[in-house]
């Protein structure tokens, strides 16, 4: 059997050598196990390759247990915990609402400039769970204003009766008029009080002092017609 020779770096036989890259780890190992199961044992083999002998019996599991792939050496750097603590969250959602257009990738790296321990995935899940939170209470947002514009008995309806009692009904068509889209509906139900709140919407806000564009709809005003 062939024996590896560590001051050629290489398998040595009776019928010549095999030379194997100084940098070639996996093979070096490889021959360690060989000679330790094979030839040495495990002690002398460990020490030959300088070893401990704790390291010689964990690489010959993982060898068991993955082949060649399980000799490769590890990548050794500082260990980090990702963690959403709250003070991340915070900075995420504010980074997010200073420029809607960042992205998880931009984010997570201002963050780490900072010294913040958060991994792109991270902040893209905190993104994630914050467009659904902040859709749900913007859903809700809009059901309670809607109901009180239209007043009683809609003002008591639940989510689901107002689905069956207006929306189900509605017809209508989408355009868009440079920066608007305008939404169009046909025979609404009770169509002069909505038209009284959602027609015009866009200066309704302006003159509250609200921003009409909407982030989510890419900086488009949302506008209304009844028909």
């Amino acid at each position: 059997m062939a024996v590896f020779n560590l001051d050629q770096h290489a398998f040595v036989g009776t019928a010549g050598t095999l030379p194997v890259p100084e940098t070639d780890e996996v093979t070096r190992r490889l021959a360690m196990l060989l000679e330790g199961e094979c030839e040495l044992g495990p002690k002398a083999a460990a020490e030959k390759f300088a070893f401990s002998r704790a390291r010689y019996f964990q690489l010959r599991q993982q060898f068991q247990q993955s082949g060649a792939d399980g000799l490769l050496p590890q990548k050794r750097g500082p260990k980090r915990n990702y963690r959403r603590t709250d003070e991340i969250v915070r900075q995420v959602i504010r980074h997010r609402f200073l420029d809607a257009d960042a992205s998880a990738e931009v984010i997570a790296q201002k963050l780490v400039q900072t010294g913040a321990t958060i991994s792109i995935r991270s902040v893209q899940r905190i993104i994630h769970d914050y467009g659904q939170m902040t859709m749900t209470l913007l859903a809700q947002a809009v059901l309670h204003q809607f109901r009180k514009n239209l007043g009683p008995p809609h003002a008591t309806w639940d989510a689901v009766h107002l689905a069956d009692g207006v929306f189900r009904a509605l017809e209508g068509d989408i355009r868009v008029h440079e920066d608007t889209i305008l939404v169009t509906y046909y025979n609404a139900p009770h169509a002069d009080q909505l038209q009284r709140h959602y027609q015009g919407l866009p200066n309704h806000l302006e003159s509250e002092g609200i921003d009409p564009r909407i982030p989510w709809l890419y900086g488009f005003k949302l506008d209304f017609r009844f028909r």
